[in-house]
């Protein structure tokens, strides 16, 4: 996988939190941070549908619902915010992470295997199914600055490695290896 980023102008960062994905999929996990958002200082911004595609609404009552942004809105967001948080039960790559991620937001998930093998090191985790960790975990970033610019840099650091470009070098390998497989298998 890999992105480009979207050309936004600078904006400072703000003391806020974005999330942004299928707010309505259980896997997402965002109802927990709905749960524990009166408990944190910054406020939760969320963009994305909370109605699944069967006509459920997921119901949040504390977060600050934005609904279904465009991508240079969500960039814009991206940029503006300190932190971007995916406490998910469930996510096997994240686009909207390595967008937060280009975007330098210090970043904090739900500590699940694909997540902490991509972002060990430019990311805290915690426990997605108990809201005193993740809450714990976001107030650890929040309350110390220096940590949050230092999650986002390595954030930053970390995206260098999922550009498009890489993507492409990494097929163009696959589809090299598969092909000279292919024609060794038929002359043997």
């Amino acid at each position: 996988n890999g992105c480009t980023p979207v050309p936004v102008p600078y904006i400072p960062k703000e003391p806020l939190i974005f999330t942004a994905g299928r707010l309505w999929d259980e896997a997402k996990n965002t109802r927990i941070l709905d749960s524990i958002a009166q408990r944190l200082p910054w406020p939760v911004f969320a963009a994305g549908s909370s109605t699944s595609p069967e006509g459920d609404t997921a119901g949040f009552s504390t977060i600050k619902l934005l609904g279904n942004l465009e991508q240079q809105e969500i960039a814009v967001w991206h940029v503006r915010a300190s932190v971007f948080a995916m406490p998910a039960l469930y996510e096997p790559f994240g686009l909207g992470i390595l967008e937060a991620a280009v975007a330098g937001c210090g970043l904090v998930f739900g500590d699940i295997p694909p997540l902490r093998e991509i972002w060990e090191g430019a990311a805290l985790f915690s426990d997605p199914r108990n809201r005193d960790a993740v809450a714990s975990t976001l107030r650890t970033v929040i309350e110390d600055p220096g940590l949050c610019r230092e999650l986002g840099r390595k954030a930053r650091t970390r995206a260098q490695r999922f550009t498009q470009g890489h993507m492409g070098q990494g097929y163009r390998r696959l589809y090299s290896q598969l092909l000279a497989s292919r024609k060794s298998a038929q002359t043997a």
